[in-house]
């Protein structure tokens, strides 16, 4: 809607007329609003934010099973979860470091459809982005950055509150050169009234532990407000991507993000040395434990060292300025990183946005995340219970799970334990199953670089941890797209999944009865792969389906990054294409357990982004580094036996586009996919879209 729509409201707030636009965002429109008093003129920021954002976000909704009734009922009770924000962000009205809420009104629209406009007055700031745009940040710039934002942290803390979400652009300056934190949980309350939307620039300042799906505390802002203030520090580009003036090319931005988030030591940001970059690491410390303790104490070391003005030549002889260049990419297909959105489907996200949000550390107070609503909406009953419900904890994996068990696993199961056993004992040899170590994964400091072009297969069996690649410089959307696939039907979000049987076999049960299966290449090359249909019964049955009726003959592989994976099973070789129907998501995320981790050489489905569970097809990938990050969000389903050197060869296949896509030509071409074995399996339970 443009700026007419909103102006029907005028007198907003009895005295307030839209003047302007000033931004726009995914959930809402921000304008400059005034009033006139006794000659004066008064400014202030005005917020609009819609409920529901559009009538898509309804669709998805309805197609939960939900009736009309039942769909108003859960809009507006996501409209009260944002109002009651409202009520936090007025506790900490009238601080110095707070973007200081005013006002806010919730309008229903009166045109007989479901929604709801929610005007927010707040003061009226410059973002950080456009004053660095427009004004030489110095080295003390950035002090006093740190400084005010550890008194808004500080604020926080008193108040039991953890940001979770402190970047660029939710840091403002004032007139008066103090600057703020803004964004109390207003963008990620209304993320909720559009389903499955992703989260845009929060991976990037994201502490580790927030990622993995690990209890954390308030330091995951202070790691945030660290890599802020690292990147304005760095030229504006993030840890251990390539130094002014080096271009980013896309794999660059891989590597970075898997490198910080695996614990690799951050260098010195390169606009910082001796005491500030000690304390702009010691805040981005990999281990929470290794961070400063408090906001507080961050300030304190930061104060230490803030200098005066006029003492800028005498502690910096060549000039405290840092410079904020703009992100350059090596190709054109490379936009800034604010510049992207969300491409239509996704297969693997190398970092999805979680559709189970992780808890907050347990305190004696309760504590407020506020990029969740308060109160969540309870759409099933039984399956909240069910979450809540301790479950007992498996042999092998520290993750819970649940699974169906196959009927006809447990009709042979007898005679497959023994068999397998015996084979295990006898064949084993001693040698090391990845999945055993993966448990307990290298500590940072045995990380190995990326895969080098003379890697064999033992090489890659061999390493102490497998090669790393990551995602830093992109915004989330794209990376959680890096591996996507279009296709031309959309189905709805998956429903929340009903709770299953518990499974209570160990891992090395669940991999005991294996299938075999070959890939061979149009030029010879082979890779041996066995499949494991206990421990992923959809994904194996589908698999052998299509390989037997000749699928994947003559089909290629079309998304490859050396030191990640390599993707392939699209018909169309776009990553657009399928089968023609949908099968079961067999990982935790889904209500199901999958403990096989995605460690080199794993075969997995690639599948949509979250909350599209159940969205694989045809497409697969199998891991050429270390993908243990998307351990419980895709369903592994066998491993490679022998071939991961063919693996590696594919792996060097230059990339040519964005998302790590090949140039059609340069694709490798699978001649073939056999089932080395007479085993008889029912197609896969399909679902079609």
């Amino acid at each position: 809607m443009d700026i007419m729509s909103y102006k029907k409201y005028e007198p907003i707030f009895g005295s307030w007329y839209i003047t302007k636009m000033l931004g726009e965002g995914s959930f809402g429109k921000v304008f400059e609003i005034e009033r006139q008093d006794f000659g004066t003129t008064y400014k202030a920021a005005l917020k609009v934010i819609t409920v529901p954002r559009n009538d898509s976000a309804i669709r998805s909704v309805m197609a939960s099973g939900m009736d009309n009734d039942n769909v108003t009922e859960y809009f507006e009770s996501l409209v009260k979860n944002l109002v009651s924000e409202f009520e936090l962000m007025s506790k900490l009205k009238g601080n110095s470091h707070v973007v200081s809420y005013e006002d806010h009104q919730v309008i229903p629209h009166n045109d007989k459809r479901i929604g709801w406009d929610i005007l927010i007055r707040m003061e009226l700031l410059t973002p950080l982005l456009d004053y660095v745009q427009n004004t030489k940040l110095t080295r003390r710039d950035i002090m006093k950055l740190g400084i005010d934002m550890c008194h808004a942290l500080e604020l926080c803390q008193q108040q039991n509150v953890i940001h979770r979400d402190i970047k660029p652009e939710n840091i403002f300056i004032s007139e008066s050169g103090n600057f703020k934190l803004g964004d109390f949980g207003v963008a990620r309350t209304v993320e909720k009234t559009a389903t499955g939307m992703s989260k845009q620039g929060t991976y990037k300042y994201m502490a580790p532990e927030i990622y993995k799906n690990e209890k954390y505390g308030s330091s995951v802002d202070i790691y945030s407000l660290g890599i802020v203030m690292y990147q304005l520090l760095n030229r504006n580009r993030a840890p251990f991507l390539p130094p002014y003036p080096a271009k980013i090319k896309h794999d660059d931005t891989v590597e970075a993000q898997i490198r910080r988030f695996s614990g690799e030591t951050l260098p010195a940001p390169s606009g910082a040395d001796g005491r500030f970059a000690e304390i702009v690491l010691k805040a981005c410390a990999y281990n929470p434990k290794d961070r400063y303790s408090s906001p507080m104490q961050m300030r304190q070391e930061l104060e230490a060292i803030l200098y005066d003005p006029d003492n800028a030549k005498v502690i910096y002889p060549q000039g405290d300025e840092v410079v904020v260049e703009p992100n350059q990419y090596a190709t054109p297909d490379h936009k800034a990183a604010d510049d992207y959105g969300t491409e239509p489907e996704g297969t693997i996200g190398i970092f999805n946005t979680h559709y189970q949000k992780p808890a907050a550390l347990k305190q004696d107070r309760p504590v407020y995340v506020v990029s969740e609503p308060i109160q969540q909406v309870n759409q099933n009953p039984q399956v909240e219970q069910a979450r809540e419900t301790p479950q007992p904890a498996k042999p092998i994996s520290p993750k819970k799970g649940k699974k169906k068990t196959p009927i006809l696993a447990y009709i042979g199961i007898a005679v497959i334990v023994v068999l397998a056993l015996a084979f295990f004992f006898s064949d084993n040899n001693g040698s090391v199953d990845p999945r055993r170590d993966a448990a307990t994964p290298a500590p940072p400091a045995a990380i190995a670089p990326p895969v080098t072009d003379t890697a064999t297969d033992d090489s890659l069996q061999n390493q102490t941890e497998p090669p790393h690649l990551s995602t830093e410089g992109f915004d989330q959307d794209l990376i959680d797209d890096m591996l996507n696939f279009t296709i031309d039907s959309e189905p709805e979000p998956t429903p929340t999944p009903e709770p299953q049987p518990t499974e209570t076999r160990t891992l090395e049960e669940l991999m005991e009865n294996t299938i075999p299966a070959t890939i061979t290449m149009e030029d010879g090359s082979v890779i041996e792969a066995e499949l494991f249909p206990d421990l992923a019964p959809q994904s194996v049955r589908n698999f052998v389906y299509l390989a037997r009726q000749g699928f994947y003959d003559g089909l290629r592989f079309h998304r490859i990054m050396r030191g990640f994976m390599i993707q392939g099973g699209c018909p169309e070789g776009t990553g657009g294409g399928g089968p023609g129907y949908f099968i079961k998501g067999e990982f935790e995320l889904n209500g199901f357990r999958n403990d096989l981790s995605h460690t080199p050489g794993i075969l997995s489905m690639a599948r949509r982004g979250d909350p599209m569970f159940d969205t694989a097809g045809s497409q697969f990938f199998i891991v050429h580094g270390n993908a243990t990050f998307l351990d419980g969000d895709y369903a592994g389903f066998g491993r490679v036996t022998r071939g991961l050197d063919v693996v590696d060869e594919i792996a060097q296949t230059p990339n040519s586009g964005p998302n790590g896509a090949v140039a059609f030509e340069n694709m490798p071409v699978i001649a073939s996919i056999t089932i080395d074995s007479d085993i008889e399996l029912p197609p896969p339970d399909k679902i079609i879209p």
